[in-house]
């Protein structure tokens, strides 16, 4: 396949008009299938698609469900996904809660809401925004903001199948603020995460010493 070099290169179609839908867009694949997590304003939730083919063309071509976010949650801003151990996992504020969430699927392709486990990484008041997740020692890790004490937190996963909020080690990195609009990847096995100082409207670059993170 060429390499595209122009508009006439792509092909564009449009996935889920149900509800505002589309926000805080997230992609991966897993064996050639590409899947999104997604916020739904309107609704309030957090919503998945993942593709039945691997070169959809059309709304036909996805699965599309709610993950979290039913009744009077709201649930999925700032909704990031990455694999984990081969599965997607997807780290999301809820605002009714005011915490940082994941859902972590069961199987590499998730077709149905009850193949995902909800569980809680940080629940203190504000944290979430800004999330950011990957992998780290075959377990996940979240690099996210805390707008109440305006700094950047890290967390990594005790497990590499989490559960409960016990599972999760959460690290204070660096405040006052520090933290959003974070991006977090392994640099030499190192935790290292890209990300915006208010203070000084200055690009920030924070990476862990050359040894596994712990509190």
């Amino acid at each position: 396949m060429e390499e595209p070099t122009s508009a006439g290169d792509w092909q564009i179609h449009t996935v889920d008009t149900d509800g505002e839908v589309g926000y805080y867009a997230s992609l991966v694949v897993v064996d050639g299938y590409p899947m999104i997590a997604y916020y739904d304003q309107a609704g309030g939730r957090l919503k998945f698609a993942l593709a039945n083919t691997r070169t959809p063309t059309s709304a036909a071509d996805w699965t599309i469900y709610t993950i979290d976010g039913q009744g009077a949650q709201d649930a999925g801003r700032f909704a990031a996904m990455a694999l984990v151990g081969g599965r997607p996992f997807i780290v999301y504020r809820n605002l009714t809660s005011n915490s940082l969430r994941f859902a972590r699927a069961l199987t590499p392709l998730p077709s149905a809401p009850d193949q995902w486990v909800l569980g809680a990484v940080d629940n203190e008041s504000f944290a979430g925004d800004f999330g950011s997740v990957g992998e780290l020692n075959g377990r996940p890790m979240v690099a996210y903001y805390n707008s109440s004490d305006q700094s950047l937190h890290f967390a990594w996963a005790k497990t590499a199948l989490p559960q409960l909020l016990s599972d999760w080690y959460r690290i204070r990195v660096v405040g006052t603020g520090m933290g959003q609009y974070t991006s977090l990847a392994l640099i030499g096995g190192r935790p290292s995460i890209s990300h915006f100082a208010a203070t000084n409207f200055s690009l920030r670059f924070s990476q862990a010493l050359p040894y596994t993170p712990s509190p």
